[in-house]
């Protein structure tokens, strides 16, 4: 896997994912570059022991990093992987040059309806299975990636991680970054990269036309071009 071994690519996936994930895209890059791409607590075969935060994600990748000997890293994460990155580049500045975000999910709204009765169901009819199943049938909510979690760790954690919002701090990433955004995300909309892009200071957009929240699947050769185009700028 490894060519070039001053360039070190870390792929973080989103949340629900596991490090294959970005198998195709490893797969097109590994002729060139030092490949990594762990599993998040929770996730593929990474084991949840606690409730966790957004912190406690972007210790994690900081351990593995130091772990596996990985300097200046060009840290790659789509999604929840993404939100990981920029905490963790808020922290420790000086970790990366170089970040690249897909369809990134660092900043939140307000509740939506939708959220607020995931919220409400959840609280409410916890203890009561059989409720709590018919609560979600009736509001449609059966297939929200809150309900499709079975680990009560993993679920709880959700319910923290994904209130973090980091809108505030983002202007404090000093790592030259490249946002990549499908055009037709309905998970993470084009406004929050459009968004993201203002708050990041040394940061550029990029859009893949017709892709969704997976933009760096639904178009491969777009995404490999841009990438590239970035790492070796």
């Amino acid at each position: 896997m490894k060519k070039n071994i001053n360039t070190n690519l870390v792929f973080l996936h989103g949340w629900g994912g596991c490090w294959q994930s970005w198998f195709p895209i490893i797969k097109a890059l590994e002729k060139d570059y030092t490949i990594f791409a762990p599993d998040l607590p929770g996730h593929g075969q990474e084991k949840i022991e606690k409730v966790l935060t957004l912190s406690d994600y972007s210790n994690f990748v900081k351990k593995y990093l130091k772990d596996n000997h990985i300097k200046n890293p060009i840290l790659i994460g789509h999604s929840f992987g993404g939100a990981v990155i920029c905490d963790l580049l808020i922290k420790n500045p000086d970790l990366s040059s170089k970040v690249i975000l897909v369809d990134a999910a660092p900043i939140r709204h307000t509740p939506s309806n939708k959220q607020k009765i995931i919220s409400f169901v959840s609280k409410s009819l916890n203890k009561i299975s059989f409720l709590r199943d018919i609560g979600y049938q009736i509001t449609g909510l059966k297939n929200s990636d809150y309900y499709q979690i079975k680990n009560p760790l993993l679920k709880q954690t959700f319910s923290t991680v994904i209130r973090e919002d980091l809108s505030d701090k983002l202007k404090n990433i000093k790592a030259k970054t490249l946002i990549i955004w499908g055009e037709n995300d309905a998970d993470t909309p084009l406004t929050d990269g459009l968004k993201i892009q203002k708050l990041i200071p040394k940061s550029t957009i990029k859009i893949i036309k017709n892709a969704s929240h997976f933009s760096y699947l639904d178009n491969q050769p777009k995404f490999i071009t841009e990438i590239k185009n970035f790492i070796e700028s």
